[in-house]
Parts: structure tokens; C-alpha cells; sequence
């Protein structure tokens, strides 16, 4: 009960920052988010409060589910396949395309459209081990080594002074963002192959405390002065902070 105590404490920090934002200073931005469109307030760069930003992941999720349940109710299970992977397929090309028309990077990087690859990534990879459940474990080899290869090149390219996101480049816009894509999809499929390891006490134990201490970043997040949407918290608050929300735990 003190976890879901906890869980609701950071819940309710994060809401009242957001209508204490949103409501009283008319902010369509920040309403934008109510209604996910944190990613749209970002590519615009109207982002009037920091402590939002990181709502952009979120708002793409739900609107890729709130298109996704759409398309597999019209489509088979071998389109929808297809369908998923041509997504992957398509956006890098997608991102490659529409870079030069954008003077910074945040659109290539928060539109949903430039994005979806992620997402569609995971939805094949549960297409296939739904119908083949011994799909993720004749595959686990193979994710593993494209995991190995996905890190190496990240790696290696990140030496690269132009391989950066704010560079707003072809290349990075293309290739990291795929690599990103390629890096998850293989860690999933081989995850997936161990599940049994991962449903190991110990490490269900350390994710619940990685849990706790997201709450807790939560409840910092409540703490910032929305009179000031430039202030950030000293980086020595945030523990004071997560400290009490471990040990109520």
C-alpha cells in the first residue's frame, strides 16, 4: 500500500503542475497536452514550461494508439506485417526527405510521423510472436548480434562531430534514429526469448525500485516555480527529494 501510496503522490505532483500551467495561464500549448499534442507544442518550439518537454514520447505513443487499433481492425494479421514493417521502412526515408525544410531538429524529432518506426518496430515483432511462438527464440541469436551491431555503430559513429540531434543532418537524421529503432527491436526480440529471466525475482525487484525513484523524479517535478519556466532544480535537490519516497516505500 505505501508503493501505491507513493505512486499516486508523484501522479498527483505531476497533474497539479500541469493544470496549475495549463488552466490558469490560458496557455494553448500547454492544453495541447492535455489532448496529446505535447510533440506538436515541441516541433512549433512553444514549449512555455521546461518540465513538460519530455511529454513530446508520450504523445507520440498515443497517437500511434489511437491510429494503430484503427488499422488492425481493418487489416489481416499478414498485412498488418507488412504494414508495420513498411513503417520502419518508410521513416528514415521520411526523415531524410523533410530535414532540409526544418531550421531546427525538434520536428524530426517529435513528430509522430518521423517517430512511428519505434513503435511499428514493437507492433511486428508482436505480430510475429503471436502467430509463432517460437518466433522470438528461433530469432534470439540473430537479435542478439543485431543488438551488438546496432551499440557498435552508434558507437562508432558518434565520433563524428555532425552525429549529433541538434545537428538537424540527413545522416543522423536517417541512420541514428534507425539504429535506435534496430537497437530496440533486437533487445525486445531477444528479451523476449529470456522472459523467464526477466521475470526473475531480483530483477522485477530492481525495476520496482527504478519505479519508485521515477516517482520520485515526479514529485521534484511538482517542486519547480511555474512562475519561472527557465528554473531547474539544483542537481543535489533531486535526491533530498527521492530520498523520503524510498524510505516511505
Amino acid at each position: 500500500m505505501k508503493g501505491a501510496g507513493t505512486l499516486h503522490a508523484g501522479q498527483a505532483g505531476t497533474i497539479a503542475a500541469f493544470y496549475d500551467t495549463a488552466f490558469y495561464r490560458d496557455d494553448a500549448a500547454e492544453m495541447a497536452r492535455l489532448f496529446f499534442g505535447a510533440n506538436l507544442a515541441l516541433a512549433l518550439d512553444k514549449v512555455s514550461v521546461a518540465a513538460m518537454t519530455p511529454l513530446w514520447s508520450l504523445a507520440v505513443e498515443e497517437q500511434f494508439y489511437l491510429f494503430w487499433p484503427c488499422v488492425v481492425l481493418l487489416c489481416r494479421r499478414k498485412t498488418l506485417r507488412g504494414i508495420a514493417l513498411a513503417v520502419v521502412i518508410a521513416s528514415p526515408l521520411l526523415r531524410a526527405l523533410f530535414t532540409p525544410a526544418f531550421a531546427t531538429h525538434f520536428p524530426i524529432y517529435s513528430l509522430t510521423i518521423f517517430r512511428a518506426d519505434t513503435l511499428a518496430a514493437g507492433a511486428f515483432v508482436a505480430l510475429c510472436e503471436s502467430e509463432d511462438a517460437q518466433w522470438v527464440k528461433r530469432h534470439g541469436r540473430m537479435a542478439l548480434s543485431g543488438t551488438a551491431l546496432a551499440l557498435a555503430l552508434l558507437g562508432l559513429f558518434s565520433f563524428l562531430p555532425s552525429f549529433r540531434t541538434g545537428a538537424n543532418g540527413i545522416f543522423f537524421n536517417s541512420v541514428a534514429y534507425s539504429l535506435s529503432v534496430g537497437l530496440f527491436g533486437c533487445t525486445l526480440t531477444y528479451t523476449l526469448g529470456i522472459r523467464h529471466v526477466v521475470a526473475h525475482d531480483v530483477v522485477v525487484h530492481i525495476g520496482d525500485q527504478v519505479r519508485r525513484v521515477i516517482d520520485g523524479a515526479e514529485i521534484a517535478v511538482s517542486h519547480i516555480d511555474k512562475a519561472s519556466p527557465s528554473t531547474v532544480l539544483p542537481t543535489n535537490s533531486l535526491p533530498t527529494m527521492v530520498a523520503p519516497v524510498m524510505d516511505s516505500a
